[in-house]
């Protein structure tokens, strides 16, 4: 579908932010190579290829075929294929395309407005807590959580968050791409997690602070 052109600027906006998040991550690795990072929603691991970590990496992905290529292609992280929520149990993701080649991002949400996104086959994986899985890794002490999960970042905010504790920065995905995460009930999450980072001792250093942006809402957090 052709987006508006009200879309595409906040698109290109949101795009020029991410870069430079990008960038920062990439110079804060290069100066600390022992540092720590977690990455939900790992996915083809775009991010690791260019911020390049040297230590420690954790790399959550529910989608089976990712997940398989995240061990080849990083066999020094640690993959966990899992999904991410405010409690340990089975969930149902949706691919996010009808013609699923196996490599698609998955939309695990399984409320999501089903005619709003057009979406494809259905799988069952397990969904842990944050918590839950920084005790699984031994992680007690992250350098950088990066939050890019296709609405999972909403629930992980509803759960515990003793992860908080033992992270330094919060580089979070704020999805709004369909008509559900637009809506108020959403709007007013997004400013919980906003507000659960605060009161964690977070502040946002780069980032959109539009919480109605059509083009999802970009963000770092830095522990002060």
């Amino acid at each position: 579908m052709k987006r508006s052109k009200e879309e595409r600027g906040a698109v290109k906006a949101r795009k020029k932010i991410d870069s430079k998040i990008w960038q920062l991550c990439s110079e804060y690795f290069a100066q600390n190579p022992k540092a720590i990072l977690v990455d939900v929603g790992a996915f083809t691991g775009a991010f690791e290829n260019s911020v390049n970590p040297l230590g420690k990496m954790v790399l959550v992905e529910p989608n089976p075929g990712p997940a398989a290529d995240l061990r080849s292609k990083f066999p020094q992280a640690v993959v966990v294929e899992a999904a991410v929520g405010k409690e340990p149990k089975p969930i149902v993701c949706m691919y996010q395309s009808v013609k699923y080649s196996g490599k698609d991002a998955s939309l695990w949400f399984e409320s999501a407005n089903k005619n709003d996104l057009k979406l494809g086959p259905t799988f069952v994986v397990t969904q842990k807590t944050m918590d839950e899985i920084y005790a699984e890794c031994s992680l007690t002490s992250v350098d950088i959580l990066f939050l890019n999960c296709e609405g999972g970042e909403y629930e992980i905010f509803e759960g515990p968050t003793k992860f908080l504790e033992v992270t330094k920065m919060v580089y979070i995905h704020l999805h709004t791409k369909c008509a559900l995460f637009r809506s108020k009930e959403y709007r007013e999450k997004r400013k919980r997690i906003g507000q659960v980072l605060r009161d964690a001792g977070f502040t946002m250093t780069y980032g959109m602070d539009n919480l109605d942006s059509i083009a999802h809402i970009v963000q770092l957090w830095r522990r002060m």
